[in-house]
């Protein structure tokens, strides 16, 4: 070490305060795009479950020759032979993030006809309906 000259350890306050400054910038794009991801993937997840819904109402109405009606998930986890992420009220939902699935039907057999519902409290709804095509495009509210 030199004698006189003291050396500086460490970061000035004004550098500190750039490279919070510069986080916080980096921050503003990173969580929407995030936030946006995150809800695309929960989109997906209902997507398949309504799909996973429909086939198992399909197997039950070639044996059964009608489909079933659910009026929550558990429901339809129940009565389809499912298990899907359970949450059965609109407020237990919303606390845990997840999905309120129902199926309803007209129930005038051998035509009857079903549509399956899955409610994100507060973001979106997704259904499905026994016919093919409508399968394919599933509609958001």
């Amino acid at each position: 070490m030199l004698t006189g000259n003291k050396f500086k350890k460490g970061f000035t306050l004004i550098e500190l305060l750039v490279i919070v400054v510069i986080v916080g910038i980096l921050m503003t794009f990173a969580i929407p795009v995030y936030i946006g991801v995150k809800e695309r993937i929960q989109d997906n997840g209902a997507k398949a479950a309504l799909k996973l819904i429909q086939a198992a109402e399909e197997s039950y109405h070639i044996e059964m020759r009608a489909y079933v009606a659910c009026s929550n998930t558990s429901d339809c986890n129940e009565q389809l032979g499912l298990d899907l992420p359970s949450c059965d009220n609109a407020d237990d939902c919303k606390a845990k993030k997840k999905w309120l699935y129902n199926v309803i039907t007209d129930g005038t057999a051998p035509d009857d006809t079903f549509e399956a519902t899955a409610k994100e409290m507060g973001t979106a709804s997704w259904h499905i309906t026994d016919t093919m095509e409508e399968a394919q495009t599933l509609a958001a509210e």
